[in-house]
């Protein structure tokens, strides 16, 4: 589901004064490919009636960010090149607003349904922590902060 999908190079001699056509098609894409059908969902997941159907989407949303991880060959949580990053979070959004919605609405605990390996948490977390990094580092350059 869109991992890696263009991925960002940050230039470094020259200056990009617009983004090409292609970078905001793969917003748009994602935006309704992924985002409009995972709020769908979650409108429906308001209660412990619903909360089976809550660990099915958080075990598939697991599973195939397990699977991205090894398909990657990401095995430790040391980054490779730093120069480049993917802006696009769709399963650790699905994963993130799911789990939000099982712990706050549906009497789920953490516990239940994440992984006891902290080292799969822990790589689970760097992709976006890495956009983050790479926002501030942005925000710095520019003065914004």
């Amino acid at each position: 589901m869109a991992r890696r999908m263009n991925v960002n190079q940050r230039e470094l001699n020259q200056h990009i004064e617009f983004e090409p056509n292609t970078y905001y098609a793969a917003f748009s894409a994602e935006l309704e490919a992924s985002a409009y059908p995972m709020w769908a969902l979650v409108s429906h997941l308001t209660d412990a009636t619903t909360a089976s159907l809550t660990r099915r989407v958080l075990s598939t949303c697991l599973s195939e960010l397990k699977d991205w991880l090894e398909a990657i060959n990401f095995t430790s949580p040391t980054v490779n090149d730093s120069l480049q990053v993917s802006f696009h979070l769709p399963l650790h959004r699905y994963l993130a607003v799911f789990l939000c919605q099982a712990v706050a609405k549906q009497e789920i605990t953490l516990n239940e349904v994440l992984p006891s390996a902290d080292s799969f948490l822990n790589l689970l977390m760097m992709h976006p922590l890495r956009v983050q990094s790479f926002s501030l580092k942005l925000q710095l350059l520019e003065g914004t902060i």
